[in-house]
């Protein structure tokens, strides 16, 4: 998985876990996150580092950030600052070499037949959507 998509995986992950569903697959969703959360916090440090390296920093050697504006509003972000556009570049590039590395997880798996159990009534149905994000987990029988 791409350390890059990390952050939308986890989103659709956690969106699931609010659905009634079977206990294992509860609780390989739960393992799963453990796991992309950890190194999404590590990918986020990285990737904080590698911004802030050679930004432009003021007298306090704070990081000087201006404001994200979109459509003529302020977004209530900020980007960090660089003497040139060739620094800006050469850490761009360092971010998207950064979020293309392809990382290995060892993934809890669930079957197919624990996933055709959300079809019972009891259960909370999955919709195409919520199977493909789970791809990854899904244990080919």
């Amino acid at each position: 998985m791409k350390l890059g998509t990390l952050e939308e995986t986890i989103t659709k992950l956690k969106s699931i876990t609010k659905k009634k569903l079977p206990v294992t697959i509860h609780y390989a969703i739960a393992v799963n996150l453990e796991q992309l959360n950890k190194k999404y916090v590590e990918y986020c440090n990285l990737r904080e580092k590698a911004l802030s390296e050679t930004c432009i920093r003021n007298q306090n050697g704070e990081p000087v950030l201006e404001k994200i504006i979109e459509d003529e509003k302020e977004t209530g972000k900020y980007s960090y600052t660089y003497k040139n556009d060739e620094d800006k570049i050469k850490v761009l590039n360092k971010i998207v070499e950064l979020s293309n590395i392809n990382e290995e997880f060892e993934f809890r798996k669930i079957s197919l037949s624990e996933l055709e159990r959300c079809e019972q009534d009891e259960y909370d149905s999955l919709s195409g959507a919520d199977i493909e994000a789970m791809l990854f987990m899904i244990e080919n029988e």
